[in-house]
């Protein structure tokens, strides 16, 4: 283990603060222990928001897998840490990465009966299909200014309604004309 791990595993969020603080440029934040478990993970999982937090602020990777695909999220998730989950959801975890068991954090927070994590992961999940909405009414006025044909301009539209990335040929399509 690094110092980063060891201090992380046991919640000494003082220490971790230190060590990302002093030699930002020579700790990795992504490195991890002998099952890949970064040094977030086993914050996640252990329960120290703190030590949570600092390492959120010191930008380590709020969606990075474990060896089984498992997330901090879905640490969190799992062992109903609903401050840790609020910290990693407001940092941009997705929760709607698929992890251990092909299991998303909303899956495993109904498995494990998480009844307030479930509430803050239907939030997000609104949260995030609301943004996705708006971005396709939004888009109604780039489809004047861009002169697309109503076809081309409803497919556009189903693509980005249903989370898929568009086509090259609709980019095609946007940039011949």
């Amino acid at each position: 283990d690094t110092a980063l791990l060891a201090a992380a595993r046991r919640g000494y969020s003082e220490i971790v603060r230190e060590l990302v603080v002093s030699a930002p440029n020579t700790i990795d934040l992504e490195r991890c222990n002998y099952s890949q478990k970064s040094a977030l993970v086993i914050a996640c999982e252990k329960g120290f928001d703190d030590a949570v937090q600092v390492l959120i602020d010191a930008r380590a990777d709020v969606n990075a897998k474990t060896q089984d695909g498992s997330t901090p999220l879905i640490q969190a998730v799992r062992k109903g840490r609903v401050d840790i989950v609020r910290r990693l959801l407001d940092a941009n975890a997705d929760p709607a990465t698929i992890g251990p068991y092909d299991q998303t954090a909303q899956n495993w927070a109904r498995a494990e009966k998480q009844v307030p994590v479930l509430a803050l992961l239907l939030q997000a999940s609104i949260r995030a299909q609301s943004n996705k909405l708006s971005a396709v009414a939004d888009s109604k006025a780039v489809q004047q200014r861009i002169h697309l044909t109503p076809d081309l301009w409803y497919r556009i539209q189903a693509d980005l309604a249903s989370g898929k990335k568009l086509p090259q040929r609709h980019l095609a399509s946007i940039i011949s004309q």
